[in-house]
C-alpha cells in the first residue's frame, strides 16, 4: 500500500512546494528510484539550479544540517564535499566558500549539487516505500 504524505507534514513545506512546482509526484517517485542527475524539469541546468538554490539556501541549508547530523558525519561540509555528483573535486574551504559566498571555482558545482540533494530528499520523504 502506497504512502501519502501531506505537504504540510513534510520536514520543509516550503522547500517541498517549491520542488512540486517543478515536477509532479509521479515524477518525485522516480527521483526518488534514479536520483536528481537523471535530467528532471527546473533541475538540469546550472542556470536553473543555481538560482533554486538561491531562492531556498536557508531552508536547503537547514535540511543538509539536519541531515549531516541524522548522518553522524564530520558535518555538514564534509557531507557535500563527499556527495558523488562533486567528486571529491573540492576541499570543505571550498564547499563552505560556494555554499555561503558564492564565490570560487566550486561555486556552480556546489549549488547545484545543493539543488539536486534538495530534490532527492524531498522526494525520498515523499516517496518512503522507495
Amino acid at each position: 500500500m502506497k504512502t501519502t504524505i501531506k505537504v504540510n507534514d513534510t520536514r520543509y513545506p516550503k522547500l517541498t512546494r517549491a520542488i512540486l512546482r517543478h515536477l509532479n509526484r509521479e515524477q518525485l517517485e522516480d527521483v526518488a528510484r534514479h536520483g536528481a542527475d537523471s535530467g528532471w524539469p527546473g533541475f538540469i541546468y546550472y542556470t536553473d539550479t543555481v538560482a533554486f538554490f538561491k531562492a531556498h539556501k536557508s531552508e536547503i541549508i537547514a535540511l543538509a544540517e539536519s541531515t549531516s547530523r541524522e548522518f553522524g558525519s564530520g558535518g555538514m561540509l564534509e557531507m557535500i564535499a563527499g556527495f558523488r555528483c562533486l567528486n571529491k573535486a573540492y576541499s570543505i574551504d571550498e564547499v563552505g566558500e560556494a555554499i555561503y559566498s558564492g564565490r570560487g571555482e566550486a561555486s556552480q558545482s556546489v549549488r547545484n549539487a545543493m539543488a539536486w540533494f534538495a530534490l532527492e530528499e524531498v522526494a525520498r520523504e515523499l516517496n518512503p516505500e522507495i
